[in-house]
């Protein structure tokens, strides 16, 4: 019996295992290729987003930024089209494969747009002038 370096994890395994201890790496299928980070990399999915993708995805970001920002604006006029836009920019990055972003964007956007009418509603606010 050896023992051989879980890729994973990095630690010492028996190479009569089947999966690492540890993290469950399968041990045994990284024995059959010649270089077990060969292996470990085969196991991740790594192709690139289509652009199409990449665009929807940009969207889901933007609207996160925006909602951000709007969120902190004492105008609320200037506050609520800024909102708006990161609303209707996340419901495009929606569309996306990973869309944490946006779903942040249109929560936070929301959040923003009626704080911003509440506000404006109140007539609280400082334009500066």
């Amino acid at each position: 019996m050896a023992l051989i370096t879980c890729p994973e994890c990095e630690r010492d395994v028996s190479d009569q295992a089947e999966k690492c201890p540890n993290c469950g790496f399968p041990v045994q299928d990284m024995k059959q290729t010649r270089d077990p980070y060969e292996f470990a990399s085969d196991q991740f999915d790594t192709k690139p987003f289509s652009p199409e993708d990449e665009k929807l995805r940009n969207y889901g970001l933007y609207s996160f930024i925006l909602a951000i920002v709007s969120l902190f604006l004492p105008v609320p006029i200037v506050d609520a089209i800024i909102a708006v836009v990161a609303i209707v920019l996340a419901v495009k990055g929606l569309k996306a494969s990973r869309r944490g972003f946006a779903v942040a964007g249109l929560v936070i956007g929301i959040l923003a747009l009626i704080g911003a009418v509440t506000l404006y509603a109140s007539g609280d606010y400082y334009i500066g002038i």
